[in-house]
């Protein structure tokens, strides 16, 4: 059983509170066969220090220090490093359940899948289970094709857009990198993996415990970050009109949705000026998209209220709670 070897990508940055809990949850994992590549992306507090003594404990453990890149290089660099069959990422903020590799592994060798999804369990900053709807529960287990696949990954059903939670078989996970100074980075890069697979499974109880913290890119006061993720969205749509013609309405109308999401955004954060220009920007956007029968008629009332009523609509979304699919 125990014959791969998973290698799992763990990069660190300011998370001294959290080191512990996330590591510890990899080194007592039932399925021993391990490689943990910590790399620690120039890390001001105490962590490049706990990491080293990690690797002083358990002779799985490599750790590279490097100059402060973001997430992306981290990951990238993690990458050069793998020796394993298979690779999986986990934030260093984050943890996972005893069980999650063996179960990975095991479903990947027992259905011969490229990709295995597990569940994602959102925990606040103390580690309680919170309700959300960036969570991801799998009922049974089910196995993708490419093209199925490749539609969960614009409409993030059955399929969540991060690269952690994912067991990727080696090969599949080559070559692939991250998008260097860019928020929302796996939104760039989830669909060239996908792109490489011939079967996908789901793995029930295979969890991811996804730490939402206050200082998340979703709480961030940098309102431009937001525009990474339209930047990201448009890469997998150019992405699917040269290699999947059918999805590319999904596509379409999966960045018209986003826009009435990052706009609530920008509107609670009362910056007038930068909620105008988005404005702006999503009016070009309608006069591309709007007389398209493939955009939601939600979506498309949700852009004609922001341009003439705001206030009125952003009390509607608060009473009824629409924004709830969206991340």
């Amino acid at each position: 059983m125990e014959n791969e070897k998973v290698s799992i990508i763990i990069p660190i940055y300011k998370v001294e509170k959290y080191i512990d809990d996330c590591l510890n949850s990899v080194l007592n994992q039932t399925y021993q066969n391990l490689e943990v590549i910590l790399v620690d992306d120039g890390s001001p507090d105490n962590c490049p220090v706990i990491c080293e003594k990690y690797k002083e404990k358990d002779q799985r453990i490599k750790v590279i220090h490097q100059k402060n890149q973001g997430l992306s290089s981290a990951r990238n660099t993690g990458l050069k490093y793998v020796s394993g069959d298979y690779v999986l990422f986990l934030d260093s903020d984050d943890y996972i359940n005893l069980d999650c590799c063996k179960r990975l592994v095991q479903m990947s060798k027992n259905t011969n899948s490229d990709i295995v999804i597990g569940e994602i369990v959102t925990v606040n900053e103390d580690g309680v289970r919170i309700d959300s709807n960036l969570g991801l529960k799998i009922h049974k287990s089910k196995i993708l094709n490419k093209e199925q696949a490749m539609e969960e990954v614009i409409i993030e059903q059955q399929i969540r857009g991060y690269a952690w939670g994912k067991l990727f078989r080696r090969e599949i996970a080559d070559k692939v990198f991250y998008p260097t100074g860019k928020a929302y980075e796996d939104r760039f890069t989830i669909y060239k993996y996908f792109s490489k697979v011939e079967k996908v499974c789901l793995c029930p109880g295979a969890i991811t415990y996804y730490r939402l913290r206050d200082s998340s890119i979703t709480h961030s006061k940098n309102l431009d970050k937001w525009y990474d993720l339209i930047e990201g969205e448009d890469s997998l749509l150019q992405f699917c009109k040269k290699n999947y013609p059918d999805l590319v309405p999904l596509a379409e109308s999966k960045i018209v949705g986003r826009y009435v999401h990052i706009w609530i955004n920008f509107y609670d954060s009362k910056n007038k000026e930068k909620t105008r220009e988005l404005v702006n920007q999503m009016k070009s956007i309608y006069k591309q998209y709007g007389h398209k029968k493939n955009i939601k008629a939600v979506h498309k009332i949700s852009f004609l209220m922001i341009f003439i009523m705001p206030s009125l609509y952003r009390w509607l979304i608060h009473i009824t709670n629409f924004d709830k699919n969206e991340r």
